[in-house]
């Protein structure tokens, strides 16, 4: 019988640890990359061509980084618009499309996710999310 009230009593133990870390991992804040300060502030075609001259020192120093943009955007769809030239940008999830104009004038902050390569035009694109307009 002490045997089993002592395997019971770890069993508990082990349950209110495993749930402790669960809600400590779910309600952890998330990074805010509008509050932070941002690594490149430019236009695109500056960010675009520094990519042209060194796509592995690209990576190094803007993945996964808040950047600001500025340019002209050349499209948008649902969720994304394109900042001249070959700027992915997701806008952020609060916001509405409605406030992207095609054709105008844009300066935005959001994270940089990653480059890839356009499988049609063989161009590279810059894909940007959590984007909101500066």
């Amino acid at each position: 019988m002490p045997r089993r009230k002592l395997f019971t009593m770890v069993g508990i133990v082990g349950a209110l640890i495993a749930i402790g870390v669960f809600l400590f991992m779910w309600f952890k804040p998330h990074r805010d990359i509008h509050n932070e300060l941002e690594v490149f502030n430019g236009t695109a075609t500056e960010l675009y061509s520094e990519l042209q001259n060194d796509p592995d020192g690209f990576k190094l120093k803007y993945v996964d980084q808040p950047i600001v943009v500025s340019g002209e955007v050349v499209s948008k769809e649902s969720s994304i618009f394109t900042i001249s030239p070959n700027h992915l940008c997701q806008l952020d999830s609060t916001l509405s499309m409605d406030i992207i104009v095609e054709g105008a004038p844009i300066s935005v902050k959001g994270r940089l996710v990653g480059i890839e390569e356009d499988e049609l035009m063989g161009d590279l694109l810059i894909r940007i999310d959590h984007v909101r307009p500066q």
